[in-house]
């Protein structure tokens, strides 16, 4: 007996790249699916999203952060409410903005019928294998939908314990974006990155596991896809958010680097944790120094967002008092 797991996560709504990916694999045999969250949200395309993916053989779909967001209206920190937000011109404008963007979604999903079909899952997958091992399925990490997630960059010190008590043997996760292959406390720790918001301009990826009841192996697929058409579609379907998309499809900030956002000094307060740029219109935070403490642009690595004129446009990951953690779709 063996077992062909493909694993594909954060299609964001982007079918031009989820056909890629399914192309791609189809000489592998895959016999069964994991779709590992944030599916919809973002991209022209969610219920076309929806309905390929419940064709798929095997197909377990879980939920992202940005799923739970178009069935619950809730946004990310730092503007959860419009209370939040109130206090700043800015963020005030990524409320409206992700919330334009969320009732987009919610409307062409209920009109497809498919609207409930989020309701109906679960926040991990998992799996026992042939050879005896067990796979977990998350979005972010066995703890949460959002906040670090499996990456390259992270410290084993910082991924162990969010691997804590998964009770598996193998972690598949998405969230960051970042596909990702390493062993930190025993468990094997497997990213299949983006296929709709690659950190790559017109670069999707895909996950295979296979197990023949010998061993695993654990293969990391880069599939190319038309980014320009999904741009077009985004902006023949009027999306609210198509200029946001739109930068981070064509790769303005590359797979790493960025530019850090800079604004009046001192605005906010607080250390930064080294590498974790600002979501905010402040200064950021060399390591070890104050948020407020200015210094010149320069560029940073390990992250994601959008330049959206002087600053980072960084609509959904989780953010410390004063420092937004790494980008992340």
């Amino acid at each position: 007996m063996s077992v062909r797991l493909g694993a594909i996560a954060d299609i964001h709504g982007n079918d031009v790249a989820l056909r890629a990916v399914l192309a791609d694999a189809g000489r592998f045999g895959v016999e069964r699916w994991w779709a590992l969250g944030d599916l919809v949200l973002f991209g022209p395309r969610p219920a076309e999203v929806l309905q390929i993916l419940r064709e798929l053989p095997g197909i377990g779909m879980l939920r992202g952060n940005t799923d739970r967001y178009v069935l619950t209206g809730e946004q990310p920190a730092p503007h959860e409410t419009v209370a939040d937000a109130a206090g700043s011109i800015d963020l005030v404008r990524r409320y409206a903005g992700m919330a334009a963007g969320i009732g987009w979604t919610r409307g062409v999903l209920d009109q497809a019928g498919l609207l409930g079909v989020l309701d109906d899952w679960p926040a991990q997958l998992r799996l026992r294998l042939p050879g005896g091992a067990s796979v977990l399925g998350v979005h972010a990490s066995p703890r949460a939908d959002d906040g670090q997630g499996i990456e390259p960059g992270i410290a084993d010190e910082e991924l162990g314990p969010l691997l804590a008590g998964a009770d598996a043997e193998v972690v598949i996760g998405g969230h960051t974006h970042a596909a990702t292959d390493r062993v930190v406390g025993g468990v094997r720790a497997l990213n299949p990155g983006s296929t709709g918001l690659p950190r790559r301009s017109g670069i999707a990826s895909w996950l295979l596991l296979g197990d023949d009841g010998d061993g695993l192996t654990v293969t990391i697929r880069d599939v190319p896809f038309d980014a320009e058409a999904v741009v077009a579609d985004l902006r023949r379907r009027r999306h609210p958010q198509t200029e946001f998309v739109s930068s981070v499809l064509a790769g303005l900030l590359g797979a790493g680097d960025a530019v850090e956002p800079v604004a009046e000094e001192g605005a906010l307060g607080g250390l930064c944790p080294p590498g974790y740029p600002l979501a905010y219109p402040v200064r950021h935070a060399l390591p070890g120094r104050s948020c407020a403490e200015p210094h010149a642009p320069r560029k940073f690595s390990r992250t994601t967002g959008v330049l959206l004129g002087p600053r980072l446009w960084n609509p959904m990951g989780p953010s410390s008092p004063a420092c937004l953690a790494r980008s992340r779709w």
